[in-house]
């Protein structure tokens, strides 16, 4: 696979906008009001999808908050995921291509000088494609981590318990205050 397929295949983040219009339309569908999860609709954006518009119909609703703070480290991590292979490809790009320079440089009758000239052109348009990419990544993931602030305190605070590695101390919709208990728990 040439460098530049390689570079639309990292680039392509439309997979990761899809997963954020599908969370905006699920927090719409859970009755989220769009400015609490404003910073969720600017990460779909930064990824090149248009966030949902409309009522959020079709879209299931976070059957708990843990659901969607869960959702939400979990989008997190893809994007940062994306980040480092991005990051990763780019690096080898460069390197590569400074590789094939001196080779160029250094070469002697006989070298395949047109095969490197042709894989440094590969280089510069595989560096081309991604020249955006990790800045729009590194805004996605940043406005997803303001997700909870956005939030509210109380998400905010949930966020980073989970995060934390740290579970909710009763499984419950946080939105309505209703605490879901198992046949064998009793109300706090």
């Amino acid at each position: 696979m040439s460098w530049t397929s390689q570079a639309e295949v990292a680039a392509d983040t439309s997979e990761l906008g899809i997963a954020g219009r599908g969370m905006c339309g699920r927090c719409r569908a859970t009755g989220l009001h769009p400015s609490a999860y404003a910073p969720l609709t600017g990460a779909t954006v930064a990824l090149g999808t248009w966030p949902l518009t409309g009522s959020g119909d079709g879209y299931v609703p976070f059957g708990s908050d843990r659901d969607l703070v869960d959702q939400l480290l979990d989008f997190g991590i893809a994007i940062l995921g994306r980040y480092d292979r991005v990051v990763t490809l780019v690096r080898m790009i460069v390197l590569r291509r400074a590789e094939l320079l001196a080779w160029i440089a250094s070469a002697i009758r006989g070298d395949p000088v047109e095969a490197w000239q042709a894989e440094v052109v590969d280089c510069t348009t595989a560096l081309e494609v991604l020249a955006g990419v990790p800045r729009r990544l590194r805004a996605a993931a940043g406005r997803v981590a303001a997700t909870p602030a956005a939030l509210g305190e109380t998400y905010a605070e949930v966020y980073r318990l989970v995060a934390a590695g740290r579970v909710l101390p009763y499984n419950g919709r946080w939105l309505t205050g209703e605490v879901i208990l198992a046949a064998d728990e009793k109300a706090p």
